[in-house]
């Protein structure tokens, strides 16, 4: 879940960087538009620590999904997000997204685990 409280960050991976939850919630509302359905999805969590009341966790996102427009997507990508403890529980606060090249996901070892 993502706070609302600022400040809220995001560098998409098919957007630009977004400061501000306005900012940030109109790119999930403009994703959200953007897609019909999501057959698959997997979070492999790679690595995770909270310290005071900042954590991170780092991982690798697959989905596969259909657009709207009636394309199928078949996407991997390498995602970390920075959590905040609020008085209502832990919130994301920034998250960076990077597309994973598929030809060199298929040499990966965390990639090869997959399969």
């Amino acid at each position: 879940t993502w706070s609302s409280t600022e400040p809220v960050t995001l560098f998409g991976a098919a957007v630009g960087f977004r400061t501000g939850w306005n900012d940030v919630r109109a790119v999930f509302d403009w994703l959200a538009s953007s897609f019909d359905s999501c057959d698959d999805y997997d979070f492999q969590l790679l690595a995770a620590d909270a310290r005071g009341d900042l954590a991170y966790t780092v991982g690798i996102e697959r989905y596969r999904a259909r657009t709207t427009s009636g394309g199928d997507v078949d996407h991997t990508l390498r995602v970390t997000h920075i959590y905040r403890r609020e008085c209502d529980g832990w919130k994301i606060v920034h998250c960076e997204n990077v597309w994973v090249d598929a030809e060199a996901a298929k040499h990966d070892p965390v990639n090869s685990k997959k399969k």
